[in-house]
């Protein structure tokens, strides 16, 4: 027989872990909202990189097909093709070489750049001016002019301008021009050459730009991703804490079923447990009634007379009997009438008795009964 207390044990326990599993789906329910933030917020940062490295790569073809399209002069390839310049130094080359830097270095053009001398002899610039060949990669035909060429800054021109030898110049890095022969070319919009030398260098730039952008949309995405499987992640953990306050739920309500049925079960006993005490009562007291009926009977034996001594005295009048056929009839009906009434006496203490033990044995059968019940 289940315990109504044990039950209710139960069903409190239950209730304890239905409220935890709700109290853990609403933490993963949290945790999933907040995957779904942290996603859309990851968004923006993809779409940004993607954009940045889109025009990136736009400008980079946008270049390339500006310098695709001026890349060759009569067939040949200029040697500003040829030509690497420091960032900043684009206009101070164009300006000090000018249309130069449309000519190529191949012999069989009318026109080229070739090597005539070493250039061991030339003069060395005035101190203070840097050979613009310090900022340049160019081909070797191009060494001796670049030699001659130094760079300055706009306040020293004046001051370095006298101290230049025949075929020497200064250009600052904007573009200003100062000869040996005292002319002078201000500092004005670069020149073709001067513009294909920038966006040349720029086209160095966007590799790099370009390769540090994909690393960005790279990481981006890789970001975005995470944040999508954190949210499968939180998704799944979702539908186990859901599946496990569902089952929470069934689980205290078959607690609480049980309860029930063990406090109904309980009610019935007590009542089953009131109507055997209640048999019991009763079979008490006939037995006891039973009790008084054997000693009324008992004591009414013990008052019968003796017949051993109307036996002694029959004996004695026997003699008288023949004489006195009516007296002797009398004693004789008195005695038979005794005699009944003694066996009727003895029968029924023994059928009292008998009925007691019955008593008895029922009253014993109901203890045990009763203490099965408990």
């Amino acid at each position: 027989l289940d315990n109504p207390a044990e039950r209710q044990d139960a069903v409190e326990a239950a209730e304890i872990a239905v409220e935890d599993a709700t109290i853990a789906a609403e933490e993963v329910e949290s945790a999933l909202a907040h995957a779904r933030s942290n996603e859309l917020m990851a968004r923006g940062p993809v779409e940004s990189a993607r954009s940045a490295l889109n025009a990136l790569e736009t400008e980079k073809r946008t270049i390339s097909r500006m310098l695709a399209a001026g890349a060759l002069s009569g067939g040949f390839v200029p040697v500003a093709e040829m030509i690497r310049v420091d960032r900043g130094y684009e206009a101070a080359l164009g300006a000090a070489l000018g249309d130069d830097l449309e000519t190529p270095v191949d012999a069989s053009a009318s026109a080229h750049w070739s090597i005539n001398g070493d250039g061991a002899a030339d003069p060395s610039l005035p101190e203070g001016a840097l050979p613009l060949s310090s900022y340049v990669t160019a081909p070797p035909e191009l060494a001796r002019r670049l030699g001659q060429i130094g760079v300055i800054s706009q306040d020293d021109a004046e001051g370095l301008m006298p101290l230049l030898r025949p075929g020497q110049r200064l250009v600052t890095r904007e573009g200003a021009v100062y000869r040996w022969d005292g002319h002078i070319s201000g500092s004005e919009a670069p020149g073709a050459a001067a513009l294909r030398l920038s966006q040349k260098n720029r086209l160095s730039e966007l590799e790099g730009e370009i390769d540090e952008a994909r690393d960005i949309l790279s990481e981006t995405e890789d970001a975005l991703a995470q944040a999508g499987s954190a949210i499968s992640i939180e998704e799944k953990r979702l539908a186990e804490a859901r599946d496990r306050s569902r089952f929470a739920a069934r689980q205290l309500s078959d607690a609480r079923d049980a309860l029930a049925a063990a406090e109904r079960a309980a009610g019935d006993l007590t009542r089953r447990r009131d109507v055997v005490a209640e048999a019991v009562s009763q079979l008490t007291g006939q037995i006891e009634d039973l009790g008084v009926q054997e000693e009324d009977a008992r004591i009414e034996l013990e008052d019968a007379p003796d017949l051993s001594a109307i036996d002694a005295k029959l004996l004695n009048q026997q003699s008288v009997v023949a004489t006195d056929r009516g007296r002797l009839a009398e004693a004789r009906a008195a005695y038979e009438g005794q005699s009944r009434e003694i066996e009727v006496r003895k029968r029924r203490i023994a059928a009292i008795a008998q009925e007691r033990a019955a008593w008895v044995s029922r009253i014993a059968s109901a203890a045990d009964h009763i203490g099965s019940l408990r």
